[in-house]
């Protein structure tokens, strides 16, 4: 394989079948990580939050209960398989 100019970065063209296996397709996104041996390219970690960090980005007003005119599905029945 050869790195090629791709606009002002330098490109690799990487075989499906390289890809395939590690679960990576067109669209994945993707960590580069330099290493002393070349650069290791692996599957973007997601990051990973507790509760209790999800709640810190929140604030009393994201938990307020709708306007009367907004929260008629409160009082409605189910139709469905809905579990309430």
């Amino acid at each position: 394989m050869k790195i090629a100019k791709w606009g002002n970065s330098l490109a690799l063209r990487l075989p499906v079948s390289a890809l395939r296996p590690a679960g990576l397709d067109e669209g994945s996104e993707v960590d580069v990580i330099p290493t002393e041996e070349g650069v290791l390219i692996k599957k973007a970690s997601k990051p990973k939050y507790s509760l209790d960090e999800l709640l810190a980005q929140s604030s009393p007003e994201d938990f307020r209960l709708p306007e009367q005119e907004h929260k008629d599905f409160l009082e409605s029945t189910p139709v469905g398989r809905e579990i309430i």
